[in-house]
C-alpha cells in the first residue's frame, strides 16, 4: 500500500481531545478489510 493511499484512509481530527492535538482517526481504514490487511502486513515487514 502506498503512503498516499494509506493517508486517504486516516482522517485528521484537529483540536481533539483538546486544542493543539491532532487525533488520527483510523476508522475508515478498519472498515476497509483489504486496506487494513495491507497496512498491517507492511507494518509487520518493517518491524522484522
Amino acid at each position: 500500500m502506498k503512503k498516499n493511499e494509506l493517508e486517504k484512509k486516516i482522517r485528521d481530527i484537529p483540536g481533539f481531545p483538546k486544542e493543539g492535538i491532532i487525533f488520527k482517526d483510523i476508522t475508515p481504514l478498519l472498515l476497509d478489510p483489504e486496506s487494513y490487511k495491507k497496512s498491517f502486513n507492511q507494518y509487520g515487514e518493517r518491524k522484522r
